[in-house]
């Protein structure tokens, strides 16, 4: 049938995108020496975000974004990660990268003093936790702005989305582990030694620790997961023995794997929580059969409102606009908690607009216009 037709699409145009990522990199690999530079790397980086950027705020071809892959009601964190197929395809995209920067420092032999070089491992590891905020924000996100279930109670009965979600995550792991190897390669000839490597190591993140302990949020392991995986590459660089390396990449793979799977679970527990509180909250309100009716005849003058669509053609909200929505509901509607949200494509609330919980979306009305949604 047409969903089986549309599952070969969409697996064929992975397999020819994952392709023509490597025959660029190829080409990259043959280019001479004298043009491989930090300009030309950096010319392919950016016009490939610029690609990537229109291609989705114009999504194409028609027939993958009808794959339920590209489903934002599945999962959708941001504009730039609006659905799971856009994550694989951004996790593909950012291992490309990974590679090509790699491959470009192989190309430099750092003459630094050792000042010098400390300042530059000190940056590194900076942009460093940059990165692994983005990873645990993804990793977060993949439970809580999703549908998609982590049961890792019970490995044999992982769907699709989810393998498919954690195979997007190890590609971008993968990724960073390739950034971190070629760096610390790259710091090495500068006669760094391991012992100031490590040293710096333990200083920042302790720094970022005591920065961050303020914050209620804030969980050490969310950022020291990443700490032993840079003093293990760092070793197998500094003392390089190929049965090490092994043992290395086996240690890094199981750091990962423990950080993902504690993040999955204690999200899931807190979207557990919250899903029963909305339920709970559901249940102790006043169920009115009129009122129902009455929810529908509104919400047919909302949307036919001309006014008010083109309001919200701009991916702005205001406070009066949201004032402008509540009035459609009448007094009679005193006894009962309601809230009027906006949201972009993406799922994803607009600023401005109040957050929405998980069940609220099953509830969501769409018009015709390009940023206007309702949840109640």
């Amino acid at each position: 049938g047409s969903t089986s037709a549309n599952t070969v699409f969409t697996i064929l145009f992975f397999v020819w995108f994952s392709t023509l990522l490597t025959f660029i990199f190829q080409r990259w690999l043959i280019v001479k020496p004298k043009h491989k530079n930090r300009v030309t790397a950096l010319i392919i980086i950016v016009v490939s975000i610029i690609i990537r950027l229109v291609w989705l705020n114009n999504p194409f071809p028609s027939s993958l974004y009808q794959n339920p892959l590209f489903d934002p009601g599945i999962y959708a964190q941001s504009a730039v990660f609006s659905s799971l197929g856009d994550l694989v395809i951004n996790a593909l995209i950012i291992l490309f990268f990974s590679f090509i920067i790699a491959d470009l420092l192989k190309q430099f032999k750092l003459k630094l003093t050792s000042y010098n070089a400390q300042l530059i491992w000190f940056f590194f590891l900076v942009m460093n936790l940059i990165f692994i905020y983005g990873i645990n924000t993804l990793l977060v996100g993949l439970v809580k702005n999703s549908r998609i279930p982590f049961n890792l109670g019970h490995l044999f009965e992982i769907e699709s989305y989810s393998l498919i979600a954690m195979l997007s995550m190890g590609l971008i792991f993968f990724s960073y582990y390739n950034l971190i190897l070629a760096f610390i390669r790259e710091i090495k000839q500068t006669d760094l030694s391991f012992h100031i490597v490590v040293l710096l190591s333990f200083t920042v993140y302790g720094l970022y620790a005591a920065v961050m302990a303020g914050f209620s949020s804030f969980e050490i392991i969310d950022v020291f997961w990443s700490l032993p995986i840079i003093i293990a590459i760092a070793s197998w660089v500094y003392f390089p023995k190929h049965i090490f390396y092994v043992g290395v990449s086996l240690f890094n793979l199981a750091a990962f794997s423990f950080f993902s799977a504690y993040v999955f679970e204690k999200i899931n527990v807190e979207k557990e929580h919250n899903i029963r509180r909305v339920i709970g909250e559901r249940i102790n309100q006043v169920q009115d059969p009129m009122l129902d009716l009455s929810f529908d005849d509104a919400m047919d003058k909302l949307i036919k409102s001309p006014g008010l669509k083109q309001a919200f053609t701009k991916n702005r909200v205001k406070l009066e606009m949201l004032n402008r929505l509540s009035s459609y509901f009448g007094n009679e509607w005193y006894r009962f908690d309601k809230q009027v949200s906006l949201s972009g494509p993406n799922l994803n609330p607009l600023p401005g607009s109040p957050e929405i919980s998980a069940l609220e979306i099953d509830s969501l009305i769409k018009t015709d216009s390009k940023y206007l949604f309702f949840f109640f």
